[in-house]
């Protein structure tokens, strides 16, 4: 279920910049109202249909979340801590989905030089094929060991970062090299 999770957020990525060009061509305070008007609906959305109890019924308590906390970070196989050494690696996957989501508009438009009005085309082939690929994910985990996954996952992130970067050094990175190359990057950090 976490992957179809993941996969929802995505789709926020992929049409804030569609919905920001129409905005904007009107006025940039147009995108403000949006986000105002978004915020209402989702605030009267929380308080109407999520329930102040969790499935168990339970009410939500600090003591009893931090014991799940100390449960989690507690566990060990192999004697590894397995949940600070996924946390590390979702937090460099994060960092690099988050640099890229930051630093997207410059790429295009001001280094490639591409049309404003084909921006959000760049970014829906990006968060695109993560959605698909997270979808894929959730479908594969039922037939594939995680620990297997990971690892495919980790060759195809680090196999495709280090290809980007070595086109970079050696001026070799056009737009069609980079949109490429940064797939698989996407895809690969769905996988851990």
């Amino acid at each position: 279920k976490i992957p179809i999770v993941s996969a929802a957020v995505m789709i926020a990525p992929m049409i804030a910049p569609v919905i920001g060009i129409l905005l904007m061509q009107w006025s940039w305070r147009y995108i403000f109202y949006f986000l105002a008007i978004y915020g209402v609906i989702v605030g009267v959305s929380y308080v109407m249909y999520v329930p102040a109890r969790g499935s168990s019924g339970q009410r939500f308590s600090l003591t009893g979340l931090a014991h799940q906390y100390k449960m989690v970070m507690g566990f060990r196989a192999h004697g590894r801590p397995v949940a600070v050494y996924y946390i590390l690696l979702q937090g460099c996957i994060a960092g690099t989905f988050l640099t890229f989501l930051t630093n997207a508009s410059w790429i295009y438009l001001g280094h490639y030089g591409v049309a404003a009005t084909a921006l959000p085309l760049f970014f829906l082939i990006h968060t695109g094929t993560t959605f698909v690929s997270n979808v894929g994910l959730s479908r594969l985990l039922n037939h594939v060991d995680a620990r297997v996954l990971l690892s495919v996952g980790s060759s195809i992130h680090l196999l495709s970062l280090s290809s980007l970067l070595y086109m970079q050094i050696n001026n070799q990175l056009s737009l069609f090299a980079f949109t490429v190359l940064f797939l698989p990057t996407m895809i690969g950090a769905n996988f851990l």
